[in-house]
């Protein structure tokens, strides 16, 4: 009997320590998660959500807008104090060398990319458009509220178009266009999208679609995080293989993401990372006069009609809005600094229908 007391008294014990344990690492995990910025949403998907959104972000006020030039030089001079973007758009042969080694903004510095020959034949001798000017650009962010919208005619109209992730436009002309200047290609798209350039007709395919790009930038941030190497070595040779018949401009940035990132911070903006979207708008206000925005909206309902919309414009027809992107990124109050922006005439943010 007293045997038996004692092995329900050990189980007892045990059964508390893993109780603790698992409330331990419960806590470890919320602190771990990066808090919500207060007033934005965390049930974006509920139409319940949606009068007090529209309510809240005061969306009359982007109906109405004008051009304020001195908003515009104001921004660019700010930004200036931080970075050169001009200069730093991309590497340059001259600025690294063969065996140089670089270290990735998102990892521990212990983790290291070398240079290879490969790799530095492929840089331009300058960045892309260093010294250009453009009178207004077109920032074509990726959101479902671009869906239905007949922006695509007016998004073409602009004098340099910069579209994100690689976007696809066949399709999705009558909404998004199909001009681009610069597109953002992270090298993690290859696994994605094209069997890790595996097999003869994933190469092709890549190799079609960079062909549509007709001459654009394709700007690689390669060096965010170390998981990343082994496709970039992959894509580097794939860009050798076949040099000649590319189409498209490289441009692979360097320490510009970590310059970016620190000047949006004296704005009040710090979540893990900057969403691709808000880096691009930062890279056209560097350059370009008058900045249009379109497919900014992180909310799973229209704004004016309130119907549901996909994450992105190019999603499966009933796939459902994500909210996957608040592990890392802050895209409410990115938002509400476009909405900023836009009320002091520094950059004008689409919503809605273009037609």
């Amino acid at each position: 009997m007293a045997r038996l007391a004692f092995v329900l008294g050990l189980l007892m014990v045990a059964g508390a320590l893993l109780t603790l344990s698992l409330l331990g690492l419960a806590s470890e995990r919320a602190a771990m998660t990066p808090p919500v910025p207060r007033n934005s949403a965390t049930r974006l998907t509920g139409r319940k959500n949606l009068k007090t959104y529209r309510q809240r972000l005061n969306l009359q006020e982007l109906k109405h807008w004008s051009l304020n030039p001195a908003a515009v030089h104001h921004q660019r001079t700010e930004l200036a104090s931080f970075v050169d973007v001009s200069a730093e758009l991309s590497l340059t042969r001259s600025t690294l060398l063969p065996g140089q080694l670089l270290h990735f903004d998102y990892s521990p510095k212990h983790y290291v990319f070398v240079v290879s020959a490969a790799l530095h034949s492929l840089l331009p001798i300058l960045p892309p458009f260093h010294g250009r000017h453009f009178n207004s650009c077109a920032v074509v962010g990726n959101g479902g509220v671009l869906t239905g919208s007949g922006c695509g005619q007016r998004i073409d109209t602009a004098d340099f178009v910069i579209r994100c992730n690689f976007a696809p436009t066949t399709g999705y002309v009558h909404d998004v266009g199909n001009r681009t200047s610069l597109t953002t290609f992270n090298p993690s798209i290859i696994d994605g999208r094209y069997g890790g350039l595996l097999t003869a007709n994933d190469r092709e395919r890549f190799l079609n679609r960079l062909q549509e790009l007709d001459g654009a930038v394709l700007w690689i941030p390669a060096f965010l995080f170390h998981t990343s190497a082994v496709i970039t070595r992959t894509l580097v040779d794939f860009f050798l293989e076949n040099k000649s018949r590319l189409g498209v401009q490289l441009a692979w940035p360097g320490p510009l993401v970590g310059h970016i990132t620190r000047f949006w911070r004296t704005r009040a903006l710090a979540p893990k990372r900057l969403s691709t979207g808000m880096l691009m708008y930062t890279i056209a206000s560097a350059f370009c006069d008058e900045i249009s925005l379109y497919g900014f909206w992180p909310f799973a309902w229209e704004p004016i009609s309130g119907r549901p919309l996909p994450y992105h414009y190019y999603a499966r027809r009933g796939a459902r809005f994500t909210t996957a992107w608040q592990e890392a990124h802050q895209l409410p109050a990115e938002f509400r600094l476009f909405q900023q922006l836009h009320g002091q005439g520094a950059l004008r943010l689409h919503l809605g229908s273009c037609t």
